[in-house]
């Protein structure tokens, strides 16, 4: 759990050109690897707004970094990714798996928190 702004997510953010935007080194023990994030998953949204491949790097490091204690990412594996892809279907926070694990969201869904 984030305990203040200063805290970090615990994972890095990798851009491919053309490909999009997905989780690259998820630190041991952080709040990224309680919450639920592996690497190699896609991040296609970020609190409520939908990431594109052509989506700036800048603009999806502006949206996690917006609230700087809880972000909302929205997150596809390689086969769920594939699957949207080859059946030309759009990402949408509203159908996306929630599971809750204490002060966190995991699976496609995920929610990294501050909690006091």
């Amino acid at each position: 759990v984030k305990s203040s702004p200063s805290d970090e997510f615990g994972f890095n953010l990798h851009a491919e050109k053309h490909r999009g935007h997905f989780i690259g080194a998820v630190d041991k023990n952080g709040i990224g690897e309680l919450a639920g994030l592996q690497m190699g998953q896609r991040i296609v949204g970020v609190n409520g707004k939908l990431i594109f491949p052509a989506t700036s790097h800048k603009e999806v490091v502006g949206l996690i970094k917006m609230n700087p204690l809880q972000t909302d990412l929205l997150v596809a594996s390689e086969e769920v990714d594939r699957w949207y892809a080859e059946n030309n279907e759009e990402f949408s926070f509203d159908y996306a798996d929630r599971y809750n694990a204490g002060n966190v969201c995991i699976f496609l869904f995920i929610l990294l928190k501050y909690s006091n």
